[in-house]
């Protein structure tokens, strides 16, 4: 007996079959993932999907199905771009605005009140509140700020002049140019803001018309443009102003530099003096165009929400039921239920991507169209693409879509193997 079995082991057609089943079991003890993964047979000639044959069958079939069904592909997509396309633009309006307001307020403008007097009611009005700043040991500044009005193009624009001497303005404003370089007030010409020369089309070397109180013409050069948001101001020196009007500039204004201490209240009490105005008090009446953008935002922000589980839900839902037979023959040819729901996400995880990635660049687009349009002749913003906007965009919508996807995919799991005809 023991002969005979050593003779049936050197036979040749029973030592294959041995072998073809230890082939057989090391194949079945393999999960039908990595099965997947090797590389398919490919014939001779060289395709023009070469790099697409070399990824894994599992990754094959997963592209090949976002083909087949591209229509709903582009949807989904498309309705996910939309989500983060709303979010970035009411995020990104919200941090131009705070961030526009706080550049004017903060850096722009150094001083923190202005005081209002009359000089022609009290000729000794000007001395008398320098004397009262300089005993309370607050540094101030006068100049003259008054209205003007320009022809420029054609058309009258209402505009503010700052007259003073340039190294007084220059240590309560800061003056630069739209690139970022230093601005000097020359003794020649005007300095307009890059507001007014957007909404104009002007530039330095230009030449406006100015009139005085009287409605006389003067013929004025631009000498520069410097970084100014809100307003249609003008900054000319004491020099330039008397070599163009003729005229010495009348003081009506002090700018103070007092931190957090009160306005002296002597200042009240002096004939001429009209009012003063604090830059907080100032501060404090933006902060409730920011609440208001604010409130903007989460409207967008819930209205994405919305969109979000109307449309991508039931996009998802679809997806799902669609996919029901494949996921059922799936975990019937061996695969877990790990990766049979790997399989279906990773397609969802694709266009999500796809759709987060388009909503940034065109929301990014999108929102400087916005905010342009919000822009007039007296206000401006700072432009360019906000990083925060577009990060807390992103994971919202990612959020969203996970929240989507988590629970249409609890359905993957109540398949049944043996309802492959059926709508359990």
């Amino acid at each position: 007996m023991h002969k005979g079995q050593k003779q049936d082991r050197n036979n040749p057609k029973n030592e294959f079959l041995r072998l073809q089943k230890c082939g057989f079991k090391t194949l079945l003890k393999q999960p039908a993932r990595s099965l997947l993964a090797g590389s398919a047979m490919t014939s001779g000639y060289k395709s023009s999907g070469k790099r697409f044959q070399r990824l894994p069958l599992y990754f094959r079939l997963i592209l090949r199905n976002m083909r087949k069904d591209w229509q709903r592909v582009l949807i989904t997509v498309s309705s996910i771009a939309g989500c983060c396309v709303l979010m970035i633009v009411g995020l990104t309006f919200s941090f131009t605005l705070k961030n526009t307001l706080g550049e004017q307020y903060n850096s722009i403008i150094r001083y923190d009140a202005e005081l209002y007097f009359d000089p022609q009611s009290d000729t000794s009005a000007e001395n008398q509140i320098r004397s009262i700043l300089e005993d309370n040991d607050i540094d101030c500044i006068t100049l003259m700020n008054t209205g003007c009005i320009a022809d420029i193009n054609n058309k009258f624009e209402q505009c503010s002049m700052i007259c003073g001497q340039p190294d007084d303005i220059g240590r309560y404003m800061e003056l630069i140019t739209p690139e970022g370089n230093d601005v000097r007030i020359p003794d020649e010409g005007v300095l307009i803001t890059h507001t007014l020369a957007k909404s104009t089309g002007l530039s330095a070397g230009d030449d406006i018309i100015l009139y005085d109180t009287q409605m006389k013409p003067y013929n004025v050069k631009i000498s520069g443009i410097f970084t100014y948001y809100i307003g249609q101001s003008m900054i000319i020196s004491e020099k330039a102003y008397a070599d163009i009007f003729k005229a010495e500039p009348e003081h009506d204004q002090f700018w103070i530099s007092c931190g957090s201490s009160d306005i002296p209240d002597e200042l009240y009490s002096v004939s001429g003096f009209l009012r003063a105005r604090q830059m907080e008090d100032v501060r404090k009446m933006k902060d409730d165009y920011i609440a208001a953008s604010d409130k903007m935002a989460w409207m967008l922000i819930i209205l994405a929400g919305v969109m979000a589980f109307l449309i991508i839900l039931d996009l998802v839902n679809m997806y799902v039921m669609k996919k029901k037979r494949e996921l059922v023959i799936m975990r019937i040819n061996g695969f877990s239920m790990k990766n049979t729901v790997l399989y279906a996400a990773l397609e969802c995880v694709a266009t999500t991507l796809a759709g987060i990635i388009a909503g940034v660049f065109a929301g990014i687009l999108f929102a400087d169209l916005v905010v342009s349009s919000r822009e007039t002749p007296n206000f401006s913003f700072i432009h360019g693409a906000n990083m925060y906007a577009c990060m807390i965009s992103a994971s919202i919508t990612a959020f969203y879509s996970f929240i989507i996807h988590f629970s249409a995919f609890r359905k993957i799991r109540k398949y049944k193997i043996t309802s492959l005809d059926t709508n359990e």
